[in-house]
């Protein structure tokens, strides 16, 4: 994971070299305590877990937005062959007369696709079959 242009495989290095470079120099007549020492290894292995956590949130994240990407297209299709009442961009309820031809996924947003018109998903309030003998 990166954070601040560092990658952890970068910070771990670098802490191992201060971690030497503080043996190295340390005052032999007053060297620091092993539990400082074990407390910054701690200290460091608890950080590398949380990124390592925080890596395997954004592909669960990722990996579900694309699941729901999904879902939503299958809501869609779901809705090919049938009618739909909807509120337009004035706001005014209005029905089609056609029936859902395809959907269309842009920027996240599913749209029913009438004829030449798009109709976004979620301005959908009522979905009915038409039935046969209605055209005869």
């Amino acid at each position: 994971m990166e954070a601040g242009g560092i990658t952890s495989s970068q910070g771990r290095d670098e802490f191992l070299r201060l971690l030497t470079a503080q043996l190295k120099h340390q005052d032999p007549l007053d060297p620091v305590p092993q539990h400082e020492f074990l407390a910054q290894l701690a200290q460091f292995s608890t950080l590398e877990g949380i990124e390592n956590t925080n890596q395997t949130m954004a592909e669960l994240n990722n990996n579900f937005e694309s699941l729901l990407q999904l879902e939503r297209v299958n809501q869609g299709a779901d809705v090919i062959g049938k009618h739909v009442t909807f509120y337009n961009e004035d706001g005014l309820q209005e029905s089609t007369v056609s029936a859902v031809e395809g959907v269309t996924l842009a920027d996240g947003e599913l749209k029913l696709i009438v004829g030449s018109t798009e109709i976004p998903l979620g301005s959908v309030i009522g979905i009915r079959q038409e039935s046969e003998t209605a055209d005869a």
